[in-house]
Formats: structure tokens, sequence, C-alpha cells
């Protein structure tokens, strides 16, 4: 979490719409992302430097 907060806040990555809809509409466990990583990791998702691959059941 730390590097990849890092490198998206390096990159000068930031976040086009909502921070929360985005999270929520690719991560299922996105009460898990710490508050401080939360703009970075949405940003990195849209960038597509982060992917949600679905885990079969």
């Amino acid at each position: 979490m730390q590097a990849l907060t890092a490198l998206a806040s390096g990159l000068g990555y930031g976040v086009k719409g909502d921070v929360i809809a985005t999270v929520k509409k690719h991560y299922t466990d996105f009460g898990q992302i710490p508050s401080y990583a939360m703009n970075v990791i949405a940003a990195a998702t849209q960038q597509s430097i982060v992917v949600n691959y679905l885990v079969p059941i």
C-alpha cells in the first residue's frame, strides 16, 4: 500500500470524480483501504496501475 501510494503521488495522479464511488466500484474490500491511501488508490485505479482481479469462489 505504501509503495503504491508513493508511486501514484510521485506521478502526480489525481482522482477524476468521486473517490468513494471509484473504490466502491472496483473493490469489494474497499473498507480496508486506509483513509490516507484512498485518493491515490482511486487515482491509480483510474490510471490502470491497480487492477482488481476477481477471485473465483
